[in-house]
């Protein structure tokens, strides 16, 4: 029997939700219903692992139940709603918004995240017990995760990228066995609606911290904390998908000494 990925309630009878990994307001926002698209699968050498084709609409999260849902998942979009759309349409920017809106926005990015890896045919590495960590804890994320924001000037509407993929910097010593542990344990999920952009990631390693392009990356969860800077000139400000796939890979890893 299948269990709800956040509570780990047995979903049997009318206990299973049909939960939108992507909440219909803002497919309706950004008017992508019926938008078809094709997550992709590709190993490290760029082949093809597997594909899948379907709408927007009908990309559903189908482990997750009745009672969250339509309790805390349903109380976190509404109140992410009126933070949300003027950060997709550009009217508001990330780096303005306080501390409880950044909090609401990367608790948000969490669950959207969690969802759309249960669902996908990527690499399920995200441990169970963070799917329970953030229904439970309206404030926090998992220790070792973070969440990070930007906008773009870009028009795309939607696109997503999830990778394992990091750039160490530091004491290299042990960077193969650190390596081998991010590839099968960290994730890195990027998410891009409108103008809006965002990441979460969890570096699992205890002697690594993340390392954040500045004035790139925007902390949302936690706001502060150990991390490294570096500095970059270019980012693709203006095409959607390579500002996305830079904002994700731009997000590297520092090794201690």
């Amino acid at each position: 029997m299948k269990h709800c990925i956040f509570c780990e309630a047995p979903l049997n009878g009318d206990n299973r939700s049909k939960e939108h990994v992507f909440p219909q307001w803002l497919l309706d926002f950004l008017n992508i219903r019926g938008e078809s698209i094709e997550p992709t699968h590709y190993s490290i050498d760029g082949k093809t692992l597997s594909t899948r084709k379907h709408t927007l609409e009908g990309l559903l999260a189908g482990q997750v139940c009745v009672t969250c849902n339509g309790g805390w998942m349903s109380e976190l979009e509404q109140e992410s709603m009126p933070i949300l759309k003027p950060l997709i349409t550009g009217k508001t920017v990330v780096v303005e918004l306080n501390d409880k809106e950044r909090q609401i926005l990367g608790r948000w990015t969490a669950k959207t995240a969690y969802a759309l890896n249960s669902s996908s045919n990527y690499l399920k590495n995200i441990p169970k017990e963070h799917y329970n960590y953030i229904r439970l804890n309206p404030n926090l994320l998992p220790d070792k995760v973070i969440t990070l924001g930007q906008q773009h000037y870009g028009t795309s509407l939607f696109f997503w990228m999830q990778s394992a993929t990091w750039t160490l910097h530091g004491d290299l010593h042990d960077a193969h066995h650190i390596a081998l542990e991010l590839e099968n344990k960290s994730y890195k999920i990027a998410l891009q609606f409108g103008k809006l952009m965002l990441l979460i990631a969890f570096i699992p390693n205890e002697k690594t911290f993340p390392v954040l392009w500045k004035g790139i990356h925007i902390p949302l969860i936690p706001k502060t904390g150990k991390c490294g800077y570096y500095e970059k000139e270019e980012f693709p400000w203006s095409k959607s998908d390579r500002a996305l796939i830079e904002f994700s890979l731009g997000l590297h890893v520092a090794i201690l000494k």
